[in-house]
């Protein structure tokens, strides 16, 4: 009754209940490249792994409860699918909404101020954690110690990191934090399960080991600071193809191209955008346009992973990337947007009370919420398919 009467106060005088808004949103989830992605190779791998897949009921205390398949066929294990994703909480980031005249703005301060980032794993029955029947002795030490305090939990593969200046969250963090402390909690949460990660498709997420077989790692000369890549395999021979030479210089793509017999007098190492100094990208598709574009196009670099899906995948578990824009069919964007809604609703503006503010943020997104939050996805999900 008091808000009710104060809002209608607020009104009287001239004031409107309104977001405040820093800048515009470009929702592209229908975009054709994206919508291609989704419908021809998201929700079919979704759908090739689902009758395998660990599912989650309420149990009579209404806590999600796992349920393991049955009748699996030989060989195949359960699958416990496990989604990821990195939020950035930002000290001076208070509510979206406010009481204001027309015409005017709070008055705030400029900067969001330090941050700090969540890197989280979420299942449908709640955070990834470990059981708690196990001693801490046996849980994953990684980003626990004093000097490296990254993990709120011995028990949980959450992980953060306050960003600014020279501190920051890299591609290598991230499958680190997947091989060494999601990996070894899966296996204790799903016993005998194989795990699905589903990532987003962050830049970061798609960057390439420094060996792997990328054109883009590759000079026309050989030598220079072009990285060593690992062999790959010469079409001509069907054998492997040493990409140093007998003194151990790195071949240049010249070198490799020719003992594959594509090379061309003449060739450049990359096409120019007409009238411009821009390298063109086309060479990402393959052709016979430039030196990287025809090595791109081998078999061996086609098929070439990147660093994320190839470490997990070593481990025995497998990855799934999100399509661009994935708010609506990954229910852990749900999950991070009810966290950020805490943090700007009790907001502190300042980083001292940011860190403590971000594990009851964490906390006030029950497991009962996380559940349902899947469930909307997978309505959402079945909308798409029909």
């Amino acid at each position: 009754m008091k808000s009710r009467t104060a809002a209608e106060w607020l009104h009287k005088l001239w004031y409107k209940y309104k977001e405040v808004k820093k800048g515009v949103y470009q929702d592209g989830h229908e975009r054709e490249d994206v919508v291609a992605y989704r419908q021809g190779e998201f929700l079919p791998a979704l759908d090739h792994l689902k009758p395998y897949m660990v599912k989650w009921e309420l149990d009579i205390d209404g806590n999600p409860s796992v349920i393991f398949p049955e009748n699996l066929p030989a060989g195949q294990r359960p699958i416990a699918l496990v989604t990821h994703d990195e939020s950035t909480f930002d000290s001076n980031e208070g509510r979206g909404y406010s009481w204001m005249k027309e015409g005017q703005r709070p008055l705030r301060k400029r900067s969001r101020g330090k941050g700090i980032m969540i890197s989280d794993f979420v299942t449908a029955g709640g955070r990834l954690q470990a059981p708690s029947w196990l001693d801490i002795e046996d849980l994953p030490s990684v980003g626990l110690s004093d000097d490296l305090n990254l993990r709120y939990s011995p028990y949980s593969a959450t992980m953060k990191v306050e960003y600014g200046g020279d501190q920051g969250w890299k591609g290598d963090d991230l499958v680190n934090q997947v091989v060494q402390v999601a990996v070894p909690i899966v296996s204790w949460a799903f016993p005998g399960c194989q795990a699905v990660f589903l990532f987003n498709n962050a830049t970061s997420h798609s960057a390439f080991a420094s060996d792997a077989l990328h054109a883009k790692s590759m000079s026309l000369r050989q030598g220079g600071a072009q990285n060593k890549l690992r062999p790959g395999i010469n079409p001509l021979t069907l054998q492997p193809q040493p990409m140093v030479d007998e003194l151990g210089i790195t071949k240049g793509l010249k070198r490799v191209l020719e003992e594959r017999g594509l090379w061309r007098r003449g060739l450049p190492l990359q096409c120019f955008k007409p009238g411009t100094n821009k390298r063109r990208k086309t060479w990402l598709q393959g052709g016979i346009c430039c030196a990287r574009a025809l090595i791109a196009n081998q078999e061996d670099f086609k098929n070439q992973k990147c660093k994320l899906p190839e470490e997990v995948e070593l481990k025995d578990h497998l990855v799934l990337f999100d399509p661009k824009f994935p708010c609506e069919i990954n229910f852990i964007e749900y999950v991070g947007g009810a966290a950020k809604r805490y943090t700007r609703n009790n907001c502190g503006y300042s980083i001292k009370a940011l860190r403590k503010l971000i594990p009851e943020a964490l906390e006030s997104v029950s497991a009962q919420q996380i559940w349902k939050y899947a469930n909307k996805v997978d309505r959402i999900m079945n909308a798409y398919r029909d």
